[in-house]
């Protein structure tokens, strides 16, 4: 902006009431001028046209401003480009927003427009133009146009609707672009996507396990265990500061797949327990946890020493998917041997109905299977 402003002071001859912003159309005519580009030609031919294409493009309409940052952050970022956009509206389209402020008051509305037509000289000789165009005005007393006689145009509903439509004519476009941005918006997208995978994920899983145990009320149960850990690991990150990114938010769909897998497991054995023992359920939870508890333990200790190897990257990102990983799954861990027993003990008959019991697949016994197998070679 400010070497803009030099140039339009330099091709007035130095005029320091010309340090300023021009109007579309006078910029654009200034830099496509002769004596504009002859400020170059003596020394080099070139080198007018190398420092246009600093500013513009090659039809002279579009300028490109570039500015650096430091990185703050995706969540500070997209405030930062809120705050430039809001800048450069106010800058490159003042008159448009100074217009929209007189028309809300208008009771005042000769005394606003004079301040416009005194802030943007443009406006006023462009509507000059409009009303003699338009036989308003006599083109032998054009030349006494001045503020004073265009005021009698104000009340004009058309000539407000002329006003409008004259400053939204020059009205500039932009465009925040660069790789902060590009990134900002990146990531950003691939968050929300993530999210919704995540959620997209739950949903699925607690379709296939209602096929599978054929009971709501244990497809709400089961996903209590897995859910929790995942927002133990929220809230831990949200105290330790640790930031939503792509490479955090892996964890939530990483860690609730693994251990879901262990809740079908344990399920899936309470329910055999419960056909064995007569619908026992204090029983049937004791036997499935001794049955499958060891396993539990084994496979999560295995699981969380392996995600525990990332701690050992430069990568701050591949470090904090390694923390959180593990921590979720010694969470999911305990959730569904100290949790998932508990609510099936306390819930007890609200939650193991019929429909748990009479599973969708027959799944075969070990031990009945080898008694079956005794009785045919004995006979």
């Amino acid at each position: 902006m400010d070497a803009l402003k030099y140039v339009s002071q330099a091709y007035s001859d130095g005029d320091k009431d010309k340090y300023a912003l021009r109007n579309p159309e006078a910029l654009i005519s200034m830099m496509g001028s002769d004596y504009f580009k002859n400020t170059f030609s003596l020394q080099d031919k070139d080198k007018s046209n190398q420092f246009l294409s600093g500013f513009l493009d090659t039809t002279h309409r579009e300028t490109r401003i570039t500015i650096q940052i430091k990185d703050i952050g995706i969540d500070s970022m997209d405030a930062v480009l809120k705050r430039v956009k809001t800048k450069i509206e106010s800058v490159i389209n003042a008159e448009e927003n100074l217009l929209s402020e007189i028309l809300k008051d208008k009771n005042n509305i000769d005394e606003g427009l004079e301040n416009l037509y005194q802030e943007f000289p443009w406006v006023l000789s462009s509507m000059e133009d409009s009303l003699i165009r338009q036989g308003k005005v006599d083109d032998e007393f054009a030349f006494l146009m001045d503020e004073e006689l265009i005021k009698t145009f104000h009340s004009d509903a058309e000539y407000i609707s002329m006003l409008s439509k004259t400053i939204d004519s020059q009205k500039l476009t932009y465009t925040v672009t660069g790789s902060g941005v590009i990134y900002t918006k990146g990531t950003t997208y691939l968050v929300a996507n993530l999210f919704t995978s995540l959620i997209a994920a739950v949903i699925f899983i607690a379709i296939l396990m209602s096929f599978l145990f054929r009971s709501w009320r244990m497809v709400i149960v089961s996903l209590i265990p897995n859910v929790l850990p995942l927002v133990f690991t929220s809230g831990l990150m949200g105290y330790m500061g640790v930031p939503i990114k792509p490479s955090t938010i892996l964890v939530f769909s990483i860690a609730f797949g693994i251990s879901v897998d262990d809740t079908i497991h344990f399920l899936a054995k309470y329910r055999q327990e419960l056909k064995s023992q007569s619908w026992n359920i204090k029983g049937s939870v004791l036997n499935a946890i001794k049955e499958t508890g060891v396993s539990m333990i084994y496979t999560s200790i295995i699981l969380f020493f392996g995600f525990s190897i990332f701690i050992a990257s430069n990568f701050g990102g591949t470090q904090a998917l390694g923390i959180l990983v593990s921590v979720t799954l010694f969470v999911a861990m305990l959730s569904n041997l100290i949790l998932l027993p508990s609510l099936l003990l306390t819930l007890e008959r609200f939650v193991t109905t019929k429909a748990f019991r009479d599973p969708l697949l027959e799944t075969v016994d070990e031990d009945e299977d080898i008694e079956i197998d005794k009785l045919e070679l004995e006979k």
